[in-house]
């Protein structure tokens, strides 16, 4: 069994009712932890594309690259699919916060869940840190659910509030 049951957390996941892209966020973050997720993309093989000016272009080897200011105030977003259907898109607004977000409509049954914990879990553990999803642009209140660095798991969290 996964970390979550979907009958558990289906409510949550419901996109008409919750907003359809929570938000990710890797909180007291460094360089050295977007290089980590660099490195957990391409080893895991995950499919990723830079994207800058509206062009898609290959994923920098080095993470500064990714935070190099555009002199017109464009910004850079990372678009990994950890499988075919799962898209995942990171900002790199700056080093000290990971922030992205994954679609609802992309989550949906045990399935994808199992896939989506995997990702998170992959992702807390090589950088050591809490994963958190909250809520579609409600990152002032808890976490819905999160993959705890203590526990070795995604929990949920939405009942604890």
């Amino acid at each position: 069994m996964g970390d979550l049951r979907w009958d558990d957390v289906e409510d949550w996941f419901d996109p008409s009712r919750n907003g359809s892209l929570p938000d990710l966020v890797v909180a007291d973050t460094t360089l050295d932890d977007w290089q980590a997720l660099l490195t957990v993309i391409r080893t895991a093989n995950w499919r990723a594309e830079c994207e800058h000016r509206d062009h898609r272009i290959e994923v920098p080897a080095s993470a500064a690259d990714l935070f190099v200011p555009d002199p017109e105030g464009w910004l850079k977003y990372l678009h990994v699919w950890p499988a075919p259907d799962l898209e995942m898109i990171f900002r790199p607004w700056g080093p000290d916060e990971i922030v992205g977000d994954v679609s609802l409509f992309d989550l949906q049954g045990q399935k994808r869940l199992d896939e989506f914990c995997g990702v998170l879990r992959r992702i807390g553990r090589a950088l050591g840190k809490r994963v958190a999803l909250f809520a579609e642009g409600d990152g002032n209140y808890p976490p819905t659910l999160a993959y705890e660095i203590d526990q070795d798991r995604v929990v949920f969290l939405a009942g604890h509030w």
